[in-house]
């Protein structure tokens, strides 16, 4: 009996990639390009990681297996020899395996740009592959199985290097026997000759594949399809509302085949069937195609139909500091037209972003900047909501919306290093105490204002230092720094602390070096002193009591 291929025979359910194209008026005609859809299928070329006696999964089957590493290892394969023309739009991949594990299991593979380093370059998400139970894990006796890897960003340029490739992952502790590995790549081309190929030798010959393709925003609901003809009675299946296809082949008569898509609101429908690169049929939500010892291409594409509709967005620029830096704000949208445009804007000089031709309550947006100077914030505010990375609106509808970016300027830092110097006769002691003082313009972290300007003091011992934050919120910051030495003989000081500015989320910073000379008689400390003092008042008294 003609059935549908699944999961474990030869489904091949994919996501076709968005089709970036401008979005037609519902009244014109839509000119359709002809699709041409493809699939190459290769061995793996090479094999590295935990696999034991990995040239044997190179290649077509051979009854020569390798085991697959313990569970978590990796097993790569690379090398497929995939010769995808450069023009080409990549529609999904195809992971098969030959293999055989004693009362079956799930492995996990994953897609790799580059599966011949360690760790590989993933794609994509892992996906459980079945392995069939084969009793007792002999090589000789093994089942083909394969699992759909989508789409995850692949191109011609990736999927033809050498490095391209597939990671295996045993995910059980029972063994995992495999004989042979393929890969197969489902593109379109608009132009030559059909390539269809499948793995392990099972050419799809005679069949039919129903492709689903969406113009513009799809829809919340999937597609749903019927097929009549030959031992096809009226089987009913469903499509990826962004898009895909199904295949029918097994068991497949010579027929004329009707493929029929329930239309959904809002959605011109057109279809054509291709053999090789012939058109063959025409139709819209239904096409009939006759088919004997060939291979079927209908595909069905849908155009969302928009309406005359129209929304603004004003974007308006603010620095804290007064700026009159340009800067560029982009708006992006997932519907209507254009769906991004960008803009130079400085502080007063506001933008008004415009689209069209989009269906109410569909949209997605935002608006960002980029190109602002370093040392500012931004804060968007759309109205509603503020944010630190974008003004986001959700399910736009016709009207006028705001966005107000501010560039707040971020705190300034100033840093006063204190250095002391020796020098001449050591061991003397010299008390390395400073006080220091900055001043600025605007206020200071943990400071305080005198009513003419800011100021913070500390005290700094040896050789130290301070910084602090400085506001420049509204204007940049003009700082300085002096300091009180505790006098003593025999020091001089030296700084470069004078006045200077500093912009929106910079840093300055100066020295204060304290010299120190001991010149003939060595020069005592204040405790020094002190003690001769005590010495001198002992001496004094016991002369005066000898006197009298």
């Amino acid at each position: 009996m003609l059935t549908s291929m699944h999961s474990s025979m030869r489904s091949r359910m994919a996501t076709l990639p968005f089709v970036a194209a401008a979005i037609l008026m519902a009244s014109s005609v839509m000119a359709q390009v002809p699709t041409i859809n493809n699939t190459q299928a290769n061995y793996a070329g090479t094999a590295a990681g935990d696999w034991s006696n990995p040239g044997n999964v190179v290649g077509t089957a051979d009854n020569a297996c390798a085991n697959m590493g313990a569970v978590g290892k990796v097993n790569s394969t690379a090398g497929y020899g995939f010769t995808i023309p450069g023009d080409a739009t990549i529609v999904g991949a195809n992971a098969w395996i030959k293999a055989s594990s004693p009362g079956g299991q799930n492995v996990g593979v994953q897609l790799a740009s580059n599966a011949v380093v360690e760790p590989p370059t993933l794609l994509g998400s892992q996906q459980n592959l079945a392995v069939f139970d084969s009793a007792s894990g002999n090589c000789a006796v093994t089942s083909e199985t394969s699992v759909g890897m989508g789409n995850p960003g692949l191109t011609p340029a990736i999927v033809n290097a050498a490095s391209f490739g597939l990671i295996f992952t045993k995910l059980e502790q029972s063994t995992v026997k495999v004989d042979s590995i393929c890969l197969e790549i489902d593109y379109t081309t608009t132009a030559g000759q059909a390539t269809v190929e499948s793995c392990f030798d099972e050419p799809l010959l005679t069949g039919i594949r129903v492709v689903k393709q969406v113009v513009g925003t799809p829809p919340a609901e999937d597609w749903e399809f019927s097929i009549d003809g030959g031992n096809l009675n009226n089987v009913d299946f469903t499509l990826p509302a962004g898009g895909g296809f199904e295949e029918f082949t097994d068991e497949f008569e010579v027929d004329t085949y009707t493929s029929t898509e329930t239309p959904q609101e809002g959605y011109a429908v057109s279809s054509e069937c291709y053999i090789g690169d012939s058109l063959v049929a025409t139709g819209d939500e239904s096409i009939e195609v006759e088919v004997d010892d060939a291979f079927a291409v209908c595909t069905f594409t849908n155009v969302l139909e928009v309406e005359e509709t129209r929304a603004t967005f004003l974007v308006t620029k603010d620095y804290s500091d007064d700026n009159d830096d340009e800067v560029q704000v982009t708006l992006t949208c997932n519907n209507g037209l254009p769906l991004e445009q960008s803009f130079m804007i400085s502080e007063g000089n506001p933008v008004l972003f415009v689209i069209t031709q989009f269906t109410n309550g569909f949209p997605d947006c935002t608006v960002t900047e980029t190109d602002v100077a370093d040392g500012y914030t931004p804060s968007y505010d759309n109205g509603s909501e503020t944010s630190d990375e974008s003004c986001a609106y959700s399910g736009v509808t016709e009207g006028d919306y705001t966005c107000d970016i501010t560039n707040n300027a971020d705190p300034a830092e100033f840093t006063v290093y204190k250095e002391w110097v020796i020098e001449g006769a050591g061991g003397h002691e010299v008390l390395e105490q400073v006080s220091v003082t900055i001043v600025c313009n605007n206020p200071i972290e943990g400071g305080y204002d005198t009513g003419s300007d800011y100021r913070l003091s500390e005290y700094l011992y040896g050789d130290d230092s301070l910084t602090v934050s400085v506001e420049t919120t509204e204007r940049s910051a003009e700082c300085q720094a002096w300091e009180d030495v505790l006098s003593q003989s025999g020091v001089e000081s030296s700084d470069d602390c004078g006045p200077r500015t500093i912009l929106a989320g910079g840093s300055s910073s100066c020295t204060f070096t304290n010299t120190v000379f001991f010149e003939g008689i060595p020069t005592l400390s204040q405790y020094g002193m002190a003690l001769m003092a005590l010495l001198m008042l002992g001496v004094g008294f016991v002369g005066l009591r000898r006197f009298v």
